[in-house]
């Protein structure tokens, strides 16, 4: 392989290594604030379940809100790790493109035929360039499928966000709909008790016909 391109694909390979370990990190975040998410969602469902007081289910609510919040920001790291795949892969792309025309452009070059000890070892040099570069389509092919892996990955993490999000909308309508009905009952009871005290000062108030 020429030194140009031997470089060329040194640089490529620690420019994809810095990738992935940049990729890992953001859904090293990602997974982090999923099993966060699921642990404030696991401790919200027996909140709502056992509330007894409108003040309870408003603090209940009030502590999901940060949980909302760094779900919808590990939605946009994932979206920002798709992005930079994508980029990524089209750079490795551009990259494989410009090798295969230098090779191109060197395997049209004239030469002269090689006779004897010149032509067997030119021979095994074309072997060798032929096997390295069919290594480095390996390696660029294996590099894409990672990328593909990577970017489903992300895409299986945003959807689990997204459900998890409709999982806590659903305990704070569920909550909402409990403070109603604790309210609901709370008037239902004053009403009682005002029913009940305006019965019993009738019955203590004198009866006119009597006095007389």
């Amino acid at each position: 392989m020429p030194p140009l391109q031997q470089q060329q694909q040194q640089q490529q390979q620690q420019q994809q290594q810095q990738q992935q370990q940049q990729e890992m990190n953001i859904y090293t975040n990602i997974e982090t604030a999923a099993a966060a998410t699921a642990a404030a969602a696991a401790t919200t469902t027996p909140a709502a379940a056992t509330t007894t007081t409108a003040a309870t289910a408003t603090t209940t609510a009030a502590a999901a809100e940060p949980t909302a919040a760094a779900i919808a920001a590990a939605i946009e790291a994932a979206a920002a790790a798709a992005a930079i795949a994508a980029e990524a892969a089209a750079e490795i792309a551009t990259a494989a493109a410009a090798a295969a025309a230098a090779d191109a452009a060197a395997s049209t070059t004239p030469v002269a035929a090689p006779t004897g000890v010149a032509a067997t070892a030119a021979a095994a040099a074309l072997a060798t360039q032929q096997g390295q570069q069919q290594q480095h389509q390996q390696h660029m092919q294996q590099q894409q499928q990672h990328q593909q892996q990577m970017q489903q990955q992300g895409q299986r993490h945003q959807q689990q966000m997204e459900q998890q999000q409709q999982h806590q909308q659903q305990q704070q309508r569920q909550q909402q709909q409990q403070q109603q009905q604790q309210q609901q009952q709370q008037q239902q009871q004053q009403q009682q008790q005002q029913q009940q005290q305006q019965q019993q000062q009738q019955q203590h108030l004198p009866n006119p016909g009597l006095s007389c």
